[in-house]
């Protein structure tokens, strides 16, 4: 497993590399927050996720560890953001891949009339060469498509479970 080095909050704004995307989600602020909430419906709308899960301190809220397996990838992560219904978020401990030294994310839920505004933090210090994804897409385009497309597929997922 690859380490990353220990981050607080603070780090979502001195990180050597930060990117925000945001996009608006057509369904009520609190629908949104529980489905990022709730580790068992990623699969259901997060490209590549194959598993979430919560261990240790439950209810789940800043402190508890969170498993997933993304694209293959094992990731350790613990919680340190946990304002329902506003931010949520979480640092990287290790890996099974390196992504980078040190890795913050954290997501802001905003009520606006129509639904809510979600904007993702991805805050790191990259490693050599990992800031380009497969054909040299620069890391900010890849993560803005990335995260459009997770939208779209969380308000049809929320659609679909009647909570828009």
């Amino acid at each position: 497993m690859h380490e990353f080095r220990p981050v607080g909050l603070d780090f979502a704004d001195s990180a050597p590399a930060r990117y925000v995307v945001e996009e608006t989600v057509a369904a009520p602020r609190q629908a949104v927050w529980g489905a990022f909430a709730d580790a068992a419906t990623w699969p259901h709308w997060f490209p590549h996720v194959e598993w979430v899960r919560y261990e240790g301190k439950m209810p789940p809220g800043v402190g508890t560890k969170r498993i997933s397996m993304v694209s293959g990838c094992l990731h350790d992560e613990t919680m340190v953001v946990w304002d329902e219904p506003s931010r949520w978020g979480y640092t990287i401990n290790k890996a099974t891949q390196p992504l980078a030294k040190a890795q913050i994310e954290i997501t802001e839920f905003e009520e606006i009339p129509g639904g809510t505004r979600v904007r993702w933090i991805l805050a790191c210090d990259p490693l050599e060469g990992l800031l380009y994804i497969a054909g040299d897409e620069p890391f900010e385009k890849f993560l803005a498509r990335l995260f459009t497309e997770t939208m779209r597929k969380l308000e049809a997922y929320l659609r679909a479970k009647g909570k828009v």
